[in-house]
């Protein structure tokens, strides 16, 4: 887990104002050193606003089969694979949106669902704390691992 400098702690009754599918939105280096090498420009993590930045998986892209996962004290639950709206193409640093509209069209050539997303282009997953009925505060501090409860290896390949 790479560290996101906030002070604050995400709570059960927090509202989400930024993803509007669900509090946390997770990508990992490996799936955006991928993506890089399919343009022309790298860009940076940032570019996708992730809350939560994983390395050391064992491929790109492996995050899209998590289901539930535990990082530190917190157990998540996988809500939707997290589809990708023009955002990323404007440089999180000067607020410039690129004139190519990248990183999202190359994104749309080869990270499309049609069968559960359409024509949405997918990057990262989008979770939630899984057990919210305690209302108990948990902690994810930088350099947690993860460990993967359950997964959906053949994601991509079911239609």
């Amino acid at each position: 887990v790479k560290d996101c400098e906030a002070p604050n702690v995400a709570r059960n009754e927090d509202t989400i104002i930024y993803h509007d599918m669900s509090p946390i939105h997770l990508c990992s280096l490996e799936s955006v050193v991928d993506l890089n090498t399919r343009l022309k420009k790298h860009i940076q993590v940032q570019n996708f606003r992730p809350n939560i930045v994983v390395e050391n998986v064992d491929k790109p892209y492996a995050e899209d089969c998590w289901r539930e996962i535990e990082i530190g004290q917190i157990k998540f639950t996988w809500i939707a694979a997290c589809i990708r709206c023009l955002l990323p193409t404007i440089d999180p640093q000067t607020g410039i949106k690129d004139p190519d509209l990248e990183p999202w069209k190359t994104l749309r050539s080869y990270r499309l669902k049609p069968e559960m997303y359409h024509d949405k282009a997918l990057f990262g997953i989008d979770l939630a704390p899984t057990d919210t009925t305690k209302n108990v505060l948990g902690i994810i501090r930088v350099g947690d691992s993860i460990r993967i409860i359950k997964d959906e290896p053949d994601f991509w390949d079911k239609k």
